[in-house]
């Protein structure tokens, strides 16, 4: 890997990275980790 960025054409595969996690989470959702079951959960131990 080229830290510097001096060579042309480096550097393109995190951003490919990056592009493909976004896609995975915009369709599978960020489950138990996301915020907004985190907000819930806590809501449900509020209420008892």
């Amino acid at each position: 890997m080229n830290w510097a960025g001096t060579q042309k054409g480096e550097g393109f595969d995190y951003h490919l990275l990056t592009i493909g996690l976004a896609i995975a989470l915009m369709i599978r959702g960020g489950g138990v980790w996301s915020f907004d079951a985190v907000v819930v959960a806590s809501g449900e131990r509020r209420d008892r």
